[in-house]
This record gives structure tokens, C-alpha cells and sequence, in this order.
């Protein structure tokens, strides 16, 4: 009940039987509302991961957890992304009693991840621009197009040539 990690226990048909005041508070539920239904009916219509009932078959199936992230809608209609760990618990003899899901809130680690990706996208577009334009004027230059460069001039514009396109490269990784 101290946790701050939501917890729900489910059946083998994935239905919450049983929860914490985490869970209740992450969902903006309360546990009444909560009992008797599947994690997959808060799940937002935007997610489109891989269905609860195939990660509590892989529970079924396996000795260890399983890890989803999930879009979920709470009860004021806001989202929240959760990662959704669902560990078996099973008797002596290996058979599935039940699952217990530990429902933890990644919106914060999600919107920073979203930033970082907004964020390289924007400097490596900024970058292409200018970068573009040096390997049009150095490669121009090192053809010949102005006329015979001196050898030195041209191992120098061969350097130059190569490390835009070194350059370019690490930009587009």
C-alpha cells in the first residue's frame, strides 16, 4: 500500500482483482472503479502496442516479466505514459495463479526523450544547410571548374572535400 509504483494483481483472464492506492491515484480512479475491469480498458485509442491479454499469454508462458509501455487516459481525460511490468506468480508445480502488474508513470522520461529528438532534428537540419554548401563550393573548386589548382592547393581541397563529407555522415547518424 506505501508504494508509489501502481500495482494491480489480475486474473488469468488479465481482470484486476486487486490493486493499491497508487495505482487508484495514477489512474484518477478510485479502486471501485478500477476492480473487475482489464488495464487495456484505459488505454489510450492512440496506442496502438501490442494488446494486454497477448502480454499476460507471454506472462502465462514465461518465467520471467514482461515490459510494455502504454498510453493511458485517466479519468479526467488526460494521458499518461506508463510502463506496464507484468510478473507471473505461479504454485509449486509451475501452473499460472495469476499476474501482478506494476504500473509505473514515464511521462516525464517520454516528453524529455521527445525534446532530445525535436532538438537533433532541428541542429541537424541547421547543419545540412550550410554544410551543403561548402561540399558544392569545395567540390566545384577541387574538379577543376575555376581551372588548375596547384598540388598543394589541391591536397588541400581534397582534405577539405573529404572531411565535409566525413562530416555529413556524422550528422546523418
Amino acid at each position: 500500500d506505501s508504494t508509489p509504483v501502481g500495482i494491480a494483481i489480475v486474473d488469468p483472464n488479465a481482470i484486476i482483482t486487486a490493486l493499491n492506492p497508487a495505482l487508484s491515484r495514477l489512474l484518477g480512479y478510485s479502486p471501485e472503479e478500477i476492480l473487475g475491469k482489464t488495464l487495456l480498458q484505459f488505454r489510450s485509442p492512440s496506442d496502438h502496442g501490442t494488446g494486454q491479454h497477448r502480454t499476460l499469454g507471454l506472462a502465462h508462458n514465461s518465467t520471467s516479466e514482461v515490459s510494455t509501455e502504454r498510453l493511458m487516459v485517466r479519468k479526467n481525460e488526460s494521458q499518461i505514459w506508463t510502463q506496464v511490468v507484468t510478473a507471473p506468480v505461479r504454485d509449486e508445480q509451475g501452473a499460472f495463479l495469476f499476474g501482478v502488474r506494476m504500473v509505473v508513470d514515464i511521462s516525464e522520461r517520454k516528453e524529455i526523450e521527445r525534446m532530445k529528438n525535436e532538438f537533433l532534428g532541428m541542429v541537424s537540419h541547421e547543419l545540412r544547410t550550410p554544410l551543403t554548401a561548402i561540399q558544392a563550393g569545395v567540390g566545384l573548386v577541387a574538379s577543376g571548374a575555376l581551372g588548375p589548382l596547384p598540388e598543394p592547393m589541391q591536397r588541400m581541397l581534397d582534405i577539405a572535400a573529404e572531411n565535409s563529407d566525413r562530416l555529413t555522415r556524422l550528422v546523418n547518424d
